[in-house]
């Protein structure tokens, strides 16, 4: 839970008093400074600081200049009509910030709650009350609409299989599967994984010519860590295994060690 003005809400607490919520003269006129300098909170160095009796569940929303002004975020919003209009979402005002599952129109009107994987939104910031908070997550992979409610698991699909933290189908063949690097990233070689996840992510690539992404220069500069290589295809060959995952086998394309090819796929030799 995030607070504005913690003077106010200590003094009240004090009296034993219910605060009630009123509106403040609040500035939104600040900017950001020219260089783009923010604070450690994110926020824009020249944000004034408010003073605003409003105390808001899931923080005080950022005006347009990226400062906060006396409005309430949102509640949280999880009514769905189908699995396409949830989205596996951290709420960074959240003590635990868990991943959980929003629907597409909290994230279009929260200032605070992106999706997954997403950076956190600039002035967010937990409340101090968070400090030593117990948190236990699961890690959400994937959201469906049950009932009209978003619901966030932390299980595949059936017919899906883990791939690094994407849920992929299963592969049914060796051709499902690939070898690639990450070229967007300054380290990370040649890894195996399904076609579906390379597919779907610009940077991931058999090869660097097959890729328009490139680290900032400089970026990588002292980091100690590989780099991805050229080409992944000079590495051995990626298999499918029976159980839907891909594994990396020989040279060419022989079953890894343990497994021996039956139906298009590698199966336990025992």
């Amino acid at each position: 839970m995030t607070y504005s003005s913690s003077a106010f809400f200590l003094f009240v607490l004090a009296l034993g008093l219910v605060a009630l919520p009123f509106t403040a003269a609040c500035d939104d006129s600040s900017s950001p400074t020219p260089d783009g300098s923010t604070t450690d909170t994110g926020m824009p160095l020249e944000c004034a600081d408010i003073s605003c009796g409003l105390m808001c569940e899931h923080g005080l929303r950022l005006g347009a200049a990226g400062c906060e002004i006396c409005e309430c975020n949102a509640a949280p919003d999880t009514t769905c009509a189908a699995d396409t209009d949830c989205v596996l979402s951290v709420d960074w005002t959240d003590c635990c910030q868990c991943r959980t599952a929003y629907n597409q129109a909290t994230l279009d009107g929260h200032s605070c709650i992106a999706e997954a994987g997403a950076p956190p939104p600039a002035g967010c910031v937990q409340d101090p009350s968070c400090d030593g908070a117990a948190c236990r997550c699961s890690f959400a992979l994937r959201t469906t609409c049950e009932a009209g409610t978003c619901v966030a698991h932390d299980d595949c699909a059936a017919g899906q299989v883990l791939d690094n933290l994407d849920c992929v189908a299963a592969c049914t063949a060796h051709t499902d599967c690939t070898v690639a690097a990450d070229y967007g990233n300054c380290c990370g070689g040649c890894n195996v994984m399904s076609r579906e996840r390379m597919d779907g992510d610009p940077c991931l690539a058999e090869r660097a010519a097959d890729t328009e992404c490139n680290p900032a220069p400089g970026s990588c500069d002292g980091l100690g860590c590989p780099s991805p290589a050229n080409d992944c295809s000079m590495f051995e060959q990626a298999v499918c295994m029976a159980d839907g995952t891909c594994a990396l086998g020989g040279a060419d394309g022989a079953c890894p060690g343990g497994s021996m090819e039956m139906g298009g796929v590698c199966v336990p030799a025992t």
